[in-house]
């Protein structure tokens, strides 16, 4: 299994921290883009499970077609998305790698939280490292990490 650069520690982004970074959500963009300055002024190494590509783009499509984002803002969010993503890892062994973790912390959860154990199971993987955090505006996600993947931080930023 790859391990995050020596000395470098890690974070694991959800997809709703990343769309807010990406859409400029009102009243989140300002606190991602904090947050991600000052990551990468500490050195953090970024990771995000592979499922992030269609969580957010589905997003983003969703947003626009609701009118949230016009067609030049949509542009925007994905290029910033594409940018992005060249700073994020994906998991070490890949997402093959988190399959049995995914379906565990899955547990008594709905099929509608598939995606969330994936990133959990990706934060519990980074916490054999040392680095078990992971970084989101999605509230049921501390509830599922505190029932399924208690050696993961998970980081609530709100509006």
């Amino acid at each position: 299994m790859a391990t995050a650069p020596p000395g470098r520690p890690a974070v694991t982004l959800d997809a709703s921290f990343i769309v807010a970074y990406c859409t400029r959500e009102p009243g989140r963009f300002a606190t991602a883009e904090a947050e991600l300055k000052r990551l990468a002024g500490a050195g953090y190494s970024l990771y995000a499970p592979e499922v992030v590509v269609s969580e957010v783009l589905f997003v983003i499509c969703r947003k626009t077609e609701k009118g949230e984002l016009t067609g030049p803002e949509a542009v925007q969010a994905v290029n910033s998305f594409a940018a992005l993503m060249g700073a994020v890892q994906p998991p070490p062994g890949g997402d093959k790698a988190l399959i049995a973790d995914a379906v565990r912390i899955r547990g008594s959860y709905t099929c509608l939280r598939v995606s969330d154990s994936l990133y959990l199971a990706l934060a519990e993987q980074l916490a054999a490292l040392g680095c078990p955090e992971l970084l989101t505006f999605d509230k049921d996600l501390r509830s599922h990490a505190a029932a399924n993947a208690p050696g993961v931080t998970v980081r609530l930023f709100s509006p």
